[in-house]
């Protein structure tokens, strides 16, 4: 695939839902085509002091494996399934859902920061940033941290 060509996403369930003031955590599960079972765990600000309304930090790795408790180093992890770009597509619907879920819709949440040290992962925010409606730009902050911010919320 291309980038910005829509692949269709894995099938996935909510298996976590919390909430505590202004902050919200969200898991959700998808078993990819090897058969791996993939978490993507959703931190929710729904005040964020930089962007100045709700921002998601977002996670996912490959929960199959046991590759660490340690979370820097779990959800630093790819897949390495061969199939990364439909997992994005996953990751991304998975966002989508959130955001209906806790607000009403996505176009409410102001950024969307992706935590991930692969290579590729540029490559992979890029097409992140074409499964979004309009408006979403990739943004890097602090030198390291890469972000998609929705503008129509400037």
């Amino acid at each position: 695939k291309e980038i910005g060509e829509t692949t269709e996403p894995y099938p996935f369930t909510l298996v976590l839902n919390r909430r505590r003031g202004d902050m919200a955590r969200l898991e959700y599960q998808f078993v990819n085509k090897n058969e791996d079972t993939i978490q993507v765990e959703i931190v929710v600000d729904m005040d964020s002091p930089y962007y100045k309304g709700p921002e998601f930090t977002v996670m996912f790795s490959d929960i199959t494996s046991g590759v660490s408790d340690d979370e820097d180093v779990k959800f630093g992890t790819m897949t390495n399934s061969g199939d990364a770009l439909k997992v994005i597509s996953t990751v991304v619907a998975c966002v989508k859902e959130a955001g209906k879920e806790l607000l009403g819709s996505l176009d409410e949440v102001h950024a969307i920061l992706f935590k991930g040290d692969d290579k590729r992962f540029n490559t992979y925010l890029k097409f992140a940033q074409k499964q979004l409606p309009p408006g979403w730009t990739i943004e890097t902050r602090n030198g390291d941290s890469i972000n998609l911010v929705n503008t129509n919320k400037q």
